[in-house]
């Protein structure tokens, strides 16, 4: 993906992290708001 969250890049290994990772930070940045229901 060329379009992802400026902070995935901050994260530490988000700039040369492997695409299992950045798959897996990219659900995570995404889905921790979304995923706010309480």
């Amino acid at each position: 993906g060329s379009i992802r969250p400026p902070a995935a890049a901050a994260r530490p290994g988000g700039a040369g992290a492997p695409p299992a990772d950045v798959a897996a930070l990219r659900h995570r940045c995404l889905g921790r708001p979304a995923n706010r229901t309480d």
